[in-house]
């Protein structure tokens, strides 16, 4: 970088031509300095955890890096910067929302002289039973059923 330019003076084009011209790594650091910080505090204010905030940021300049022919030179950067921020938050909190929790582990609370340890469930060791106990509360599910519903459940999905 020539002497006298400020590193905040550099254009995210060029940094864009840097990861084309493949110097990644300059790149990124450059826009992680710039905007790294800002991007933190927009994704933990989404995340509400500062460790997967940092995660979030991470994954956000990676691919930042890896989709940059996906901006439009002469748009808002920064904006488009937070769109991709933003997105990368989502995804993280809807794959964190899909993690199975087995049954066992939502029912009943332990005593307040127990252990905390003591109230959390194990993991299951195998994916059967997980499936059984998806079963069970399913088929519990399906008995509750007013007669006519579960009629009409029977015919339609166990009888075809």
């Amino acid at each position: 970088m020539p002497a006298g330019i400020d590193e905040s003076e550099v254009s995210v084009g060029a940094r864009v031509q840097q990861r084309k011209a493949g110097a990644a790594e300059p790149a990124r650091t450059g826009l992680e300095r710039r905007y790294g910080r800002r991007i933190h505090h927009f994704v933990q204010g989404m995340v509400r955890d500062p460790h997967l905030a940092s995660d979030v940021t991470q994954e956000v300049f990676e691919r930042l890096l890896l989709k940059h022919g996906l901006y439009r030179p002469g748009t808002n950067f920064r904006a488009w910067l937070f769109e991709v921020a933003r997105n990368q938050a989502l995804t993280m909190l809807r794959s964190r929302k899909r993690l199975p929790r087995i049954a066992s582990a939502l029912q009943g609370t332990a005593s307040e002289e127990g252990d905390f340890f003591d109230s959390v469930a194990a993991r299951p060791e195998t994916e059967e039973l997980v499936e059984a106990e998806f079963m069970q509360a399913f088929q519990r599910a399906v008995d509750e059923l007013p007669e006519h519903y579960r009629v009409v459940f029977d015919l339609c999905v166990r009888k075809g």
